[in-house]
């Protein structure tokens, strides 16, 4: 399993591309992953996108309903569930190309199934490094048994009837979940970070969610992290806490 060292919540996996170029501006791409306290931080950077944008963070604006990316990841994969089925993609450039604030943040955690699709993704890449925006991948990696029964029971709304000693059984065997044909949930870290520096060639940063929950939270060590200000990470200490598992989160 990958390792965070005990002095850091956070590892950076790669290096800028070398085709990167200084003045070219930065894409936080936030990928999850599930059941690490996503509905939390997209609820709070959606409220705040006109504090992000003062910050110098643009976080795109979403479609009715939403509060993150969700379409654009569906739109990538040919999701479903995306509708309308195109657009989204276009829409977000559209909102890169129009604003000229520095970084730029999008989050959707079914992003991290991307990693089953590797060309998709890396044209998704070549396209943001046409338009001058170079893109840095983020995960929160959640270990132990605690995150395992919370996605058995996330995946029990989405009418998954598996009982619990299936997904251990499964973990056990392949280190990892597959439902749906590609809901893939990774429990090999380093192979995580293997097939995403892989597919993407882009800078991934994780970040331990376990300790996060332990020091100042998930919302102030991510603000912290896309260069947010100080009074923005003051703000979201108090920010609700969404689509908890059973164990307690901040």
């Amino acid at each position: 399993m990958f390792g965070f060292a005990r002095s850091k919540l956070a590892r950076r996996i790669g290096l800028p591309w070398r085709g990167w170029l200084p003045g070219w501006r930065k894409i936080f791409i936030h990928i999850g992953t599930h059941k690490t306290g996503t509905t939390s931080l997209q609820n709070f950077l959606h409220e705040q996108r006109d504090l992000l944008v003062s910050s110098g963070i643009l976080y795109p604006e979403v479609d009715a309903g939403f509060i993150a990316h969700h379409q654009v990841a569906w739109e990538l994969r040919r999701d479903s569930r995306c509708y309308p089925p195109e657009g989204h993609i276009e829409n977000l450039f559209r909102q890169i190309r129009q604003s000229t604030v520095q970084h730029i943040l999008i989050s959707s955690e079914d992003f991290e199934y991307l990693s089953q699709y590797p060309k998709t993704i890396g044209d998704f890449v070549a396209r943001l490094r046409r338009t001058e925006v170079e893109p840095i991948f983020v995960a929160f990696l959640r270990q132990g048994d605690s995150y395992l029964a919370s996605l058995a029971l996330e995946l029990g709304k989405h009418g998954m009837s598996q009982p619990l000693g299936w997904f251990q059984e499964e973990v056990a065997i392949h280190n990892r979940i597959l439902v749906k044909e590609d809901w893939y949930f990774e429990f090999d870290q380093a192979r995580f970070a293997k097939q995403w520096s892989a597919a993407t060639g882009c800078s991934l940063i994780l970040i331990d969610y376990d300790r996060c929950l332990a020091t100042e939270g998930t919302i102030p060590t991510f603000l912290r992290l896309i260069g947010a200000t100080s009074d923005l990470i003051a703000r979201s200490r108090n920010a609700h806490w969404l689509n908890a598992s059973p164990r307690t989160a901040k």
